[in-house]
């Protein structure tokens, strides 16, 4: 499906087009996010001792809005190309990875967070690093799943752009006989 004039599947290639938009800048904005916890864990043990009950408030909520809008927009793309496999399989996939970082995130970080602000400011629990790296860890898996999405469904739009892309890509036409792979 190319995104220049309407398939034969029934896709609407402008309605493609900004979803493939939306759900790309929202995995990037919530890879973002997770990579800023990935980044800040050098200096965790110190702000956990100052700051156990507030460390995620604002932050946490961005976090989510992004999440689910990216799987939104992501699921309303796996709708929209459903029929065509070229871009369904990446597209699918991107959702499937962020169902499962939402999933993890609601499961192992959610708690944490809930236990954590229910202490009294300035006081942590005896198993804070156990909860530390419980909530740490599951951030860069959240991470790794949401770049990998991201990069998911960038393949797919670069198909769905120009049809003519092989699964290297680039256009397999331009190559035949020619060693030179610039060219």
């Amino acid at each position: 499906m190319a995104l220049t004039k309407r398939s034969t599947g029934g896709e609407r290639p402008a309605a493609v087009r900004w979803w493939y938009a939306a759900a790309l800048l929202l995995a990037a904005l919530t890879a973002g996010l997770e990579l800023a916890h990935v980044l800040g864990w050098a200096h965790l043990a110190e702000i956990y001792a100052l700051l156990p009950n507030s460390l995620s408030v604002g932050h946490g909520t961005i976090g989510l809005v992004t999440c689910v809008g990216a799987i939104v927009a992501t699921a309303a793309l796996v709708w929209l190309v459903r029929r065509n496999r070229r871009l369904a399989a990446p597209t699918a996939t991107a959702f499937a990875l962020q169902v499962i970082a939402l999933t993890s995130l609601l499961a192992l970080i959610v708690p944490v967070d809930v236990r954590l602000r229910a202490l009294p400011p300035g006081t942590a629990p005896p198993d804070l690093a156990v909860l530390r790296d419980r909530w740490e860890y599951t951030h860069g898996a959240g991470f790794v799943l949401f770049a990998v999405a991201f990069a998911l469904l960038l393949v797919a739009l670069m198909r769905a752009v120009d049809p003519g892309l092989g699964a290297a890509g680039h256009r397999a036409e331009q190559h035949r006989g020619n060693s030179d792979p610039l060219s």
